[in-house]
């Protein structure tokens, strides 16, 4: 229990601190994992636990929110597809650039690993973005829903890979997640029938259960399991549930992003690497921004000669026209 107060203790100054200097609460949390962990502090064996609930119940109350038709747009395959590949070769041709200066701890890595490391480098955090989103309640908007589809295409293929390149063989049982929608109608049913005091906790219950624990179990991902059930569960007495939901899976997600940091302290070698590849992220912003704008609005058609597009004061960039605003204007008008 001392090691429990210990850490809220902390989690809740490092909050403090990161909002008096205009930073989210999470990153405070980040950075108390990382004092707990230079100062020795007691171990918490229920972290790990605390974090996965957290991420779980995050998971599940967003596919609570979304639908399925985010998913299915022509636009959120091609970004991610063109995110995936053109991180992979930039990650991959800067480590290689670490490897020939021979800076630790990549310079006696295999190229095989270089490429690895190169796509990990193209996925992001969901339970980061989705944590901002939420902050921002942007998770509704356009950029938003094309995050979080972007997001769930990242979580495919890593579940992909892993299935492929580790040593645990693909089982049968694999399949039986076939058999989600059938049980998520079933559920949704039973949960419509429920009194608001029992709702909350069955809510909680088909997220671990049938959501994380039996993905989990046949060798996918629990976290990318709940999420799915909450999709398919999407209704109105689902979406009530979220505000109960949100109490508690914010307590839990403080366990998380305290995990994160309880890692330990980076070494030189391992800041010098990350400091480089964060030279990656401005190339990767402007190559996806490039491909999210022509994806998802098309190209401009030309103006008339004499004439351009007007830049929207809103956004500040120039875009092709709509129902709200005109579409050309005389040059120095």
């Amino acid at each position: 229990m001392e090691a429990l107060a210990i850490y809220v203790g902390v989690a809740l100054v490092g909050g403090l601190l990161a909002l008096l200097v205009r930073l989210p609460p999470l990153v405070g949390f980040i950075a108390g994992g990382f004092a707990l962990s230079a100062l020795h502090a007691p171990t918490l064996e229920a972290l790990p636990t605390i974090s996965t609930l957290g991420v779980t119940l995050l998971l599940f109350g967003l596919g609570l929110k979304v639908e399925v038709t985010q998913f299915l747009r022509p636009e959120v395959w091609v970004i991610s597809l063109t995110h995936l590949a053109g991180s992979t070769l930039l990650g991959a041709a800067l480590l290689a650039a670490v490897k020939f200066l021979g800076i630790a701890p990549v310079a006696d890595d295999p190229w095989r690993v270089l490429w690895l490391m190169g796509f990990a480098v193209s996925f992001s955090s969901t339970v980061f973005v989705v944590k901002l989103l939420e902050t921002r309640s942007d998770t509704q908007s356009v950029y938003g829903s094309l995050c979080i589809g972007v997001l769930i295409v990242q979580d495919i293929a890593a579940i992909a890979f892993l299935s492929l390149s580790g040593d645990r063989t693909p089982s049968l049982w694999m399949l039986t997640v076939l058999a989600t929608p059938l049980v998520a109608h079933l559920l949704r049913r039973v949960w419509g029938m429920l009194a608001h005091d029992l709702s909350w906790l069955f809510g909680v219950a088909v997220a671990l259960v049938p959501g994380y624990a039996w993905w989990h179990a046949v060798g996918l991902s629990g976290e990318l399991g709940a999420f799915i059930l909450g999709v398919l569960l999407a209704s109105p007495g689902g979406r009530r549930t979220l505000r109960t939901l949100f109490s508690i899976k914010e307590l839990l997600l403080v366990g998380f992003f305290l995990s994160v940091g309880a890692l330990g302290l980076p070494t030189l070698g391992q800041l010098t690497v990350g400091a480089l590849l964060v030279l990656v992220l401005p190339l990767q912003g402007a190559s996806t921004a490039r491909c999210s704008t022509s994806t998802v609005t098309g190209p401009a058609p030309p103006c008339s000669p004499g004439r351009r597009w007007r830049t929207t004061p809103s956004s500040g960039s120039s875009s092709p026209p709509s129902a709200s605003r005109p579409d050309c204007f005389t040059k120095g008008g």
